[in-house]
């Protein structure tokens, strides 16, 4: 199996430089531990065995899954870690519904949490999660059919895409379409044109209901004996700068409120630009927050360009401090 896997990474990574034999990853510059990364559990296109083998490969010391809303490749891909060398600990990506300007969401990455304590006290909220994602991806693929794009059920399209679990993430929509479209554009329009169709305007857009708070998202968090870090705030800015003329103003306003609720740190190191990095260090500085970064990996088709495992990130050594934070909170 990974022998086609490998050839595949081969094809969509990079190609041979023939003059000079060497591969185009090799000149990548990769962060030593990556905190944010996806499985087939939720929207990442490598299962848990792929990932840590791409992982190991990379030559990263220490890597976190956070799969949305779901925990279920955590055991594997923790046990799997440890038997490669590589450090890791328990981690997700919870969303949540933040409606201070307008309805948007605010994803909550855990690390360090308590699984028995979460699934006991928590599942509840996961599962109201996973119900709005499912009920949204029964909708749009209900337009496809209608509008005869495809003819896909939950099921099928599970299966289509060989998943453990059930498909409860837009990522899988988008990836269908890319699959068609691929036929007659280049992989990069393919991609630019799904992701379109799914928003607001879009042909195929369907009003998705609102997630648990940012509240409860924290609290689920840090009572189960993790912390609570807002994921890609520069994705929050730059949504905020089409709907108003202060982003920044009303994403301190949010801040503010998110670290009375507990929040105890932010992503500052991502590979969605460095545009308002400066403006996050500050602010998590001021507010005395954990710093912490990683790629947010999906893998082929990803929704980031030039997806790969380090970009972004941290150093090691960062992640041992914010390990010692996690051991010392408990």
């Amino acid at each position: 199996m990974l022998d086609c896997f490998k050839k595949k990474l081969f094809v969509i990574f990079g190609k041979i430089n023939k003059r000079k034999g060497e591969n185009t990853l090799d000149k990548i510059v990769r962060k030593e531990a990556d905190m944010h990364t996806h499985s087939t559990h939720s929207d990442g296109r490598n299962d848990v065995s792929e990932l840590v083998w791409l992982v190991k490969k990379a030559n990263l010391k220490a890597v976190m899954l956070t799969d949305h809303d779901r925990i279920g490749g955590l055991k594997e891909f923790i046990d799997s870690c440890a038997n490669n060398g590589i450090d890791s600990m328990t981690g997700i990506e919870i969303s949540s519904t933040d409606t201070t300007l307008h309805p948007q969401t605010i994803d909550v990455l855990g690390y360090g949490f308590n699984v028995e304590i979460l699934l006991r006290d928590y599942n509840q909220l996961l599962e109201h999660n996973l119900n709005v994602r499912i009920k949204y991806i029964k909708e749009v693929l209900e337009l496809f059919r209608e509008r005869e794009v495809a003819n896909f059920t939950l099921e099928s399209l599970r299966a289509h895409f060989n998943l453990p679990v059930e498909i409860s993430n837009k990522y899988w929509l988008i990836a269908l379409r890319v699959n068609e479209l691929i036929i007659s554009v280049k992989a990069p329009e393919a991609l630019e044109i799904a992701r379109k169709e799914l928003k607001k305007g879009g042909c195929f857009f369907v009003e998705r209901e609102n997630y648990i708070s940012t509240k409860e998202a924290i609290n689920a968090i840090r009572r189960s004996g993790g912390i609570a870090i807002w994921a890609h705030p520069t994705k929050t800015i730059e949504k905020l700068k089409e709907k108003c003329e202060n982003p920044k103003k009303i994403f301190s306003t949010i801040l503010d409120r998110m670290v009375s609720e507990g929040l105890d740190g932010i992503e500052v190191c991502t590979p969605y630009g460095d545009n308002h990095r400066k403006f996050l260090l500050d602010c998590a500085n001021q507010k005395k927050l954990i710093i912490t970064g990683g790629s947010d990996y999906h893998g082929e088709y990803g929704l980031i360009k030039d997806d790969y495992l380090g970009k972004g990130g941290v150093s090691y050594k960062e992640f041992l401090e914010i390990k010692k934070r996690i051991s010392c909170f408990k």
